[in-house]
């Protein structure tokens, strides 16, 4: 694979020169030109959940990516980044004015660019959740896309 003229290996130990595979496509110098891909509920990992991983994000010049179902509001992570360059992951919901109301928040935070998923996977009964009632913790919500205080699994309108 190849970027500004610049070669990855698949094997990393191969790259000789971490400082020349920069890029300056967004209006921020990253350190690689990749980044953190969008990921759901971090504070079932950390504490702290994508704002843990927002200032790592910022301290080693990495894009991020933020995931609708996030744990953390898109405008406390962005808060934590120091400019640093940010992407919104969201898919496109049934109740359409909320999918305007995400698109307009990440602007107003400053996320710089859009992940849109079009392919979203129609999941299988998982049935160790259904055994097992699982739920995410009682102190635990997704901000960016809950609908008058729940969320829904059937929001999208992919596979209907």
């Amino acid at each position: 694979m190849a970027h500004r003229g610049e070669t990855f290996h698949k094997d990393v130990s191969c790259i000789a020169d971490l400082k020349a595979i920069g890029s300056k496509k967004l209006p921020k110098m990253v350190s690689l030109p990749f980044g953190f891909s969008p990921a759901a509920a971090h504070k079932l990992a950390h504490p702290e959940g994508e704002l843990a991983t927002s200032r790592a994000a910022a301290k080693y010049g990495i894009c991020m990516g933020l995931s609708s179902y996030s744990t953390t509001s898109m405008e406390d992570v962005a808060s934590q980044g120091c400019g640093n360059p940010y992407a919104m992951q969201m898919c496109v919901l049934k109740d359409r004015s909320l999918t305007l109301q995400l698109l307009e928040r990440a602007e107003k935070a400053g996320y710089k660019a859009l992940f849109l998923s079009v392919d979203v996977p129609v999941l299988g009964k998982r049935l160790n959740e259904y055994r097992n009632d699982y739920q995410l913790p009682q102190d635990m919500e997704y901000p960016n896309i809950l609908s008058n205080g729940s969320d829904t699994s059937d929001r999208t309108d992919y596979g209907r």
